[in-house]
């Protein structure tokens, strides 16, 4: 709750460090439904929209997924009522699309976010460096607190066990 909490009251920049199976994706596609113009990118495929990478009510109104290949390709985007970007993943994200991320945020002023998603096991990443800085409101994702896990049940199917 603390999380849709920040992004409710305006924070900027969130980072979500967590445990594998936690319904990271599922997490994204929640934050997702704030916003009117989103990106979303992934060092993979992108597999939480199967059917279509874009999803348009009109041109300034739209979800769309990209994966992480081109930098060029991502960079440019702006909007006058706002951008989400969401890097589900984060730590398999290569540093130019941090950067590119860094430059469509400052152009952009109001009704911003940048929403950041990983798994903690690169200690050279951009996440981890995002981590350490105080520009980035962060939450831990502990795999304990998990229903499952404090349950001892599978209360949620396909999340992590206990």
């Amino acid at each position: 709750m603390e999380i849709f909490n920040a992004v409710a009251d305006g924070a900027r920049k969130i980072l979500v460090r967590s445990a594998h199976n936690q319904g990271k994706t599922f997490l994204c596609a929640v934050i997702a439904s704030w916003f009117h113009d989103h990106l979303r990118v992934r060092p993979k495929d992108p597999n939480w929209m199967p059917k279509a990478n874009r999803l348009e009510k009109n041109p300034s109104h739209y979800i769309q997924g990209l994966t992480a290949q081109k930098a060029d390709a991502f960079q440019g985007r702006h909007s006058a009522g706002g951008l989400c970007i969401l890097f589900d993943e984060a730590s398999g994200i290569e540093p130019t699309f941090w950067e590119r991320a860094e430059s469509m945020l400052s152009a952009s002023k109001e009704n911003c976010l940048w929403f950041c998603i990983f798994n903690p096991y690169d200690a050279s990443s951009p996440a981890y460096f995002a981590e350490n800085s105080p520009d980035w409101k962060v939450f831990h994702l502990s795999a304990l607190d998990h229903p499952n896990v404090a349950f001892k049940a599978d209360l949620v199917p396909g999340a992590i066990n206990y």
